[in-house]
């Protein structure tokens, strides 16, 4: 932006973390003092919507999370935003081990069917969620926006509070630690020689199981923090493959049904009327 130009708040994009309903938001984001945080956020929410904003909700799916896919996903839909992200809980304990609320991959993979299938037959057209869009996206024959879907990754750093740039927000350690705002730009960091090779090891670490599988070209291995089995494999790889299994048969006839410019509503009805779902 050049001097002397002005942003208005519709020229960011927000982002908001609330997790599904309001008893498992209030379970796992209590703030400081120990009291619970929904209505807060909900307010903000609204708040924001009030002044013309409307934020991109992030919803983190972990072990609970995943056993009520439709009451999380409607209660989410209902603030409005039109936008929704499900980030999926991988804590790691060493090993190659996660802990106990991190989201199995079996559950994942229900979680997400159970999800697009609500989302084709009642919201297609009218609410998006990242990953489905992202999906049709590149069965349309596009490429992923988002970084944990798309070939290598890096372009997407994080600035910490005391000015730190780390390369993924998910990686905010010693060893991912780029310079600081104050002797660097971001441009400097994302073009830095640390940056380069941490997004190209996303495509260049595969394992040969990744380099094999009928998924690669819209999977990718995956994020790279999610790589903690043996032989670098994605922790979350079959619930992955149940789900892609499961989209592509209806990924590819929406993708058929818009390059014949059918619209939205009528897409919904056509999947409903052809069982494929």
């Amino acid at each position: 932006m050049n001097a002397g130009t002005t942003c208005s708040p519709t020229d960011w994009l927000f982002g908001i973390s609330i997790d599904g309903t309001k008893a498992l938001h209030d379970h796992y984001r209590a703030d400081a003092s120990g009291s619970p945080t929904y209505e807060r956020i909900r307010k903000n929410i609204a708040l924001l919507q009030k002044h013309g904003i409307q934020p991109d909700l992030l919803c983190t799916v972990n072990a609970e999370t995943a056993k009520n896919p439709i009451r999380v996903y409607e209660n989410m839909k209902s603030f409005r935003t039109g936008w929704i992200q499900f980030i999926p809980v991988v804590n790691h304990t060493g090993n190659g081990s996660v802990s106990a609320d991190s989201v199995t991959p079996e559950a994942y993979g229900e979680f997400l069917c159970a999800l697009f299938r609500q989302w084709v037959l009642k919201d297609f057209g009218k609410t998006n969620v990242q990953m489905f869009a992202e999906l049709l996206n590149v069965y349309h024959g596009g490429i992923a926006g988002v970084c944990w879907m798309s070939e290598t990754c890096g372009r997407a750093l994080i600035a910490e509070s005391d000015g730190n740039i780390y390369s993924c927000d998910h990686f905010v350690n010693e060893a991912h630690l780029i310079g600081n705002i104050a002797s660097m730009s971001f441009a400097q960091a994302v073009d830095s020689d640390l940056q380069r090779t941490f997004g190209l090891s996303k495509k260049e670490a595969l394992s040969d199981t990744c380099r094999a599988c009928p998924w690669l070209s819209i999977c990718h291995g995956g994020c790279l923090k999610d790589r903690i089995r043996e032989n670098n494999e994605n922790h979350l790889c079959e619930g992955l493959k149940r789900f892609y299994e499961y989209g592509d048969p209806v990924f590819r006839r929406i993708s058929e049904l818009l390059r014949q410019r059918v619209r939205a509503d009528e897409i919904r009805q056509i999947i409903r009327k052809e069982g494929l779902l």
